[in-house]
């Protein structure tokens, strides 16, 4: 006679609560294609009980654990094209320019107020904050609400001067390595030749070269996957938030820090919601550790 095996002691095995396990079971059992087995084998009022070793067995498994099933692996190795194109990580642009931070943005400001149409703003010791300074270059042609541009930016705690771009002519709020790189030389590079032409010197704007992109533990990609393409990207749903917990509960290694946002804009979740899902992630890790 087979041996069998009841939900009762998967629990005890696993260490988990009978109830949101019995409430994860009916969900699975009610989507025969995600979970065939599940479905084919239980009957309504049944006791929870299955052949040892047996498909539905596994099944079983994978839904009170809450990882994904064969399917879903599937789902998320296909779906990683369409919809939901990769997305590059914009890169940090600085220029070097010693010490004299603040003079070369002040000349820099001069000098794009002689250019033609360009709307210049330049603000100094901003937020109350002394030696924070930051200058915005506005393109001529184009309506006041819509800013198209970059800035340049001097933190009291940075060497470089940091350069930011945002251009009305992007097609999506998150652009490409390439456009983002583009159009900071079609704002700046006039500007910056003038600059070198004028005070006799060689700076040049310094773009981050591509970084390899961090990569889950193989166990983290399935969930993570699971959540990422099953999730909705501009509104998360309850179902969502319960795939985004269950990634971070069952992962065993904690990503680096800002590893997360890359992959999540990848999988086509907007900047801010990419920003919001990193700094929760790893104040759950936080807690998590807390409760090791």
């Amino acid at each position: 006679m087979a041996d069998i095996i009841t939900l009762k002691q998967i629990c005890t095995e696993l260490k988990l609560d009978p109830r949101e396990a019995r409430e994860r079971l009916r969900a699975a059992a009610r989507d025969p294609k995600k979970h065939p087995e599940l479905a084919k084998t239980h009957k309504v009022r049944a006791p929870w009980a299955w052949v040892k070793g047996s498909p539905s067995e596994k099944e079983a498994r994978l839904a009170v654990k809450g990882l994904p099933t064969e399917y879903e692996v599937r789902a998320a190795t296909e779906g990683s094209t369409g919809e939901k194109e990769a997305r590059e990580a914009l890169p940090a642009v600085d220029i070097n320019v010693g010490d004299e931070r603040a003079q070369f943005v002040r000349r820099m400001v001069s000098i794009a107020q002689s250019e033609r149409g360009m709307v210049v703003e330049f603000y100094q010791d901003t937020f109350g904050k002394e030696g924070l300074h930051f200058a915005n270059f506005l393109l001529p042609g184009l309506p006041e609400q819509v800013r198209s541009g970059g800035q340049l930016i001097v933190r009291p705690d940075e060497a470089r001067v940091c350069v930011e771009m945002r251009s009305a002519k992007w097609t999506s709020d998150h652009p490409t390595r390439n456009e983002y790189v583009e159009f900071s030389n079609e704002v700046f590079g006039p500007l910056l030749r003038r600059y070198n032409k004028e005070f006799r010197t060689h700076h040049r704007m310094r773009v981050e070269r591509p970084r390899p992109s961090y990569q889950l533990p193989p166990q983290a990609s399935l969930l993570f996957e699971r959540f990422a393409i099953l999730a909705n990207t501009r509104s998360l749903h309850q179902l969502d938030w319960e795939r985004f917990y269950l990634f971070v509960r069952n992962s065993r290694r904690e990503a680096p820090e800002g590893a997360l946002r890359p992959l999540l804009a990848r999988r086509g979740f907007p900047a801010p919601t990419a920003q919001m899902l990193s700094e929760l992630y790893h104040r759950l890790w936080a807690f998590k550790k807390l409760r090791a």
